[in-house]
């Protein structure tokens, strides 16, 4: 630990809360998964889900940090 130069992964769980009926966001499903998939394949995305009860969603993400200056 303490001051270093080397590059640290950070990671942040993300939730959201719908703003619109479930019937409105269900439409929206299918594009929304292929988005997720991208993230899932490209290493960002660790994690996803709806929440419950379905009034929203959370996903865990992992991001590289800046390096400290």
């Amino acid at each position: 630990m303490g001051d270093t130069n080397e590059d640290q992964t950070v990671s942040f769980v993300i939730t959201l809360t719908y703003t619109v009926p479930l019937p409105e966001i269900e439409e929206h499903l299918a594009d929304h998964r292929s988005w997720l998939d991208e993230h899932f394949q490209s290493g960002d995305f660790l994690a996803s889900g709806p929440m419950i009860p379905r009034n929203g969603a959370s996903f865990w993400r992992r991001e590289q940090a800046v390096k400290d200056c």
